[in-house]
């Protein structure tokens, strides 16, 4: 993952936090797009993840550190686990997405 890349989208995050509660489907899909082309499952999972709490309104989220919620929350797991994961928080985002308004 790179460090620069999640910075901004991280930053993008939590601007959009004090402006709209909720990204429009284009800036969704954006950042669901960038989560996807993150290198490791790790990262695609936890990016993924993060983008599925900001969705449903879970700010917390953008506040904290991307190598402490890796770490902490997403280490203990194998790389199967980590697919299932990712799988499933995409099955969400895209059905969450979909629901988005477009402006």
């Amino acid at each position: 993952m790179k460090t620069s890349l999640f910075t901004i989208l991280l930053l993008t995050l939590t601007n959009n936090i004090s402006a709209v509660a909720l990204p429009t489907r284009s800036q969704a899909s954006q950042w669901h797009n960038f989560c996807e082309k993150q290198e490791t499952i790790l990262d695609r999972a936890v990016c993924i993840h993060v983008l599925k709490k900001h969705i449903e309104g879970d700010y917390v989220y953008f506040i904290n550190d991307w190598t402490e919620l890796k770490t902490r929350d997403f280490s203990i797991y194998s790389e199967g686990d980590l697919k299932r994961i990712h799988q499933q928080d995409r099955n969400l985002v895209q059905v969450y997405i979909l629901r988005l308004p477009t402006k």
